[in-house]
């Protein structure tokens, strides 16, 4: 599966679930390619060190960036799993065609993960997203991110017309990504200068509290990516 984490903006937590999503299939033991589109290299810097892992950078903010990045799933050699991480102001509704296209070349499972917080321009360029490729081989998910709230706090997302015209073209394709305690965070992909990964939070965190809170959301997101999975390419592999 290729799965994009996208979302309008920074600060929507689209490393941090990137990451997890790379600690799931790390967990898998299943190679994976990370395309790293954003200049800041969070995603790929994380990932760097895990086995089988191939990264590919893409300037997706160029002038033909999505080009690149179409380029770069429709190759033969990008692999299986597939994570796309993109950066803040990036337009991927202004470039579906281009993405559409590969992937009908492709023939490819694929999904885009839009990280929902609860500002109405993430849920209003949802609804574009939404216009673009409900009837194309892409599909979307709805992500609320509960760093933001509980899920009854997403009022503009749950309340508004754009949530059951997304449920109806992508029924079952909306998730939560559950919060990280800041401790935890700050001592893993927070750490400054150099990352932690999630999997190491035990050799970091003296209090047996936060060591239990990192590793039960290393398995409630590795059950998220596979709910997702399952949703857009089928029943999941376990690599031996």
């Amino acid at each position: 599966m290729i799965l994009q984490l996208d979302g309008k903006g920074g600060g929507v937590g689209k490393t941090t679930i990137a990451a997890a999503f790379a600690e799931a299939l790390a967990a898998r033991k299943l190679g994976f390619t990370v395309i790293e589109c954003d200049a800041s290299n969070n995603v790929a810097s994380y990932c760097k060190g895990i086995p089988n892992v191939k990264i590919e950078k893409i300037a997706l903010l160029r002038k033909d960036g999505y080009l690149d990045l179409a380029s770069a799933l429709a190759s033969k050699d990008i692999g299986e799993h597939v994570l796309v991480s993109v950066p803040g102001g990036a337009d991927t509704a202004g470039n579906a065609a281009v993405l559409i296209d590969a992937l009908n070349q492709a023939k490819r499972p694929m999904a885009i993960c839009w990280m929902l917080n609860r500002a109405p321009e993430q849920v209003a360029t949802l609804r574009r997203m939404l216009d673009v490729f409900a009837k194309s081989p892409i599909k979307l998910a709805a992500v609320r991110n509960l760093v933001f709230g509980e899920p009854d706090k997403f009022t503009r997302w749950n309340e508004g017309e754009a949530r059951p015209a997304f449920l109806k073209a992508f029924p079952g394709m909306e998730f939560d990504f559950p919060e990280l305690s800041d401790k935890v965070v700050d001592a893993t992909i927070g750490a400054v200068p150099t990352k932690v990964r999630f999997s190491d939070a035990g050799e970091k965190l003296a209090e047996s509290g936060y060591r239990w809170a990192a590793a039960r959301w290393l398995e409630q997101t590795a059950a998220l990516y596979a709910a997702i999975e399952a949703k857009v390419a089928g029943p999941i592999a376990v690599e031996a």
